[in-house]
């Protein structure tokens, strides 16, 4: 029974112990969402983590501040939607803000971005388009030791007729 009450006299003291150990190891509430959180700390943070055009995933180089989207052969710039994810507050071109999915953007030319971070610091990235020059995938000509081959480009097959006797591996 003593030890019971032993026990009992020390339970207040232990509870005041466990719940500030559990209120300092919450933080307090902290702010994850990369605004100001009262404590004076900022988020400076405005880059792309991704960044694609028409399904086409752009090259993000983030220390060059550059990102290069190749899109297929034909594919008209004047008015491409960007769809994207950055780590800053507010994105725009020029004076027009950006939306990722949203807003289009004439590509003809590199067109920069500028990314705003929470605290108003700010990165520019320059986005540039290249369009393949052509979707032409067809093998025209094959031959293998000087001698020319058939090609079938429907069957997608190819033909060679070899001298007799003639290694081939």
């Amino acid at each position: 029974m003593k030890i019971i009450q032993r026990y009992l006299k020390s339970l207040p003291s232990f509870v005041v112990l466990l719940s500030s150990f559990i209120l300092i190891s919450c933080g307090g509430g902290g702010n994850n969402n990369g605004g100001n959180n009262g404590g004076g700390i900022t988020n400076s943070s405005s880059a792309f983590s991704s960044f694609s055009i028409n399904g086409a995933k752009g090259l993000v180089n983030q220390s060059a501040k550059t990102i290069t989207v190749t899109l297929p052969s034909g594919t008209s710039v004047t008015s491409l939607i960007a769809t994207f994810v950055t780590t800053g507050s507010s994105v725009a071109v020029g004076v027009t803000p950006q939306v990722s999915g949203v807003t289009a953007n004439n590509f003809t030319s590199p067109v920069a971005y500028v990314i705003t971070a929470s605290d108003s610091t700010s990165s520019t990235y320059n986005v540039t388009v290249k369009v393949s020059s052509s979707s032409a995938k067809a093998l025209t000509s094959y031959s293998i030791a000087g001698v020319a081959g058939t090609v079938n480009e429907t069957a997608k097959t190819i033909s060679v007729g070899l001298p007799s006797g003639t290694a081939v591996n």
